[in-house]
């Protein structure tokens, strides 16, 4: 029997695991697993599991300008095509109507970096909301309604 091969972590580096448990947390909505903020501590952490997988991320005092991975500008979202780079990106699933909104309303009234003022519709099948985390990654937030759930317009409904 041939083993099931899957990926299993995703690592990460940040500049202040704080901010990003913020933004991952409390704007996104991710399941946090673990969170270890420990000045005396070596490492410092937080952890998110989505399905199987663990996307991870690890503070280091690097200041962000040394950090060569740090993207200016919106990556390229095959949803959107509107970005300005091909870089490696996260798209976030699984929202329901009221989720997406509230998720868009924290994250509009946040100092975080959106790509647009409000969410638009992609490949005529979902609504995406692009967003910077706090190293510059870009992250799209999605919902994809049901057929009875919302009458869709091209316009974000206010």
């Amino acid at each position: 029997m041939k083993p099931k091969i899957k990926v299993g972590f995703i690592y990460n580096y940040c500049t202040d695991v704080s901010l990003t448990k913020t933004f991952y947390s409390e704007m996104i909505g991710l399941e946090e697993l673990q969170f270890n903020n420990d000045p005396d501590s070596a490492w410092k952490w937080v952890v998110y599991k989505s399905d199987e997988l663990q996307l991870m991320f690890f503070q280091t005092d690097d200041k962000p300008e040394d950090f060569p991975q740090i993207p200016v500008g919106f990556g390229n979202l095959p949803g959107d095509g509107v970005g300005d780079h091909l870089e490696s990106s996260i798209s976030v699933t699984g929202h329901n109507h009221e989720s997406f909104k509230s998720t868009v309303e924290k994250i509009q009234k946040s100092s975080f970096e959106t790509q647009s003022e409000n969410p638009t519709w992609r490949q005529d099948s979902y609504w995406g909301f692009t967003v910077k985390d706090p190293m510059g990654k870009t992250v799209e937030i999605c919902w994809e309604p049901k057929d009875n759930e919302l009458d869709i317009e091209v316009n974000w409904p206010k």
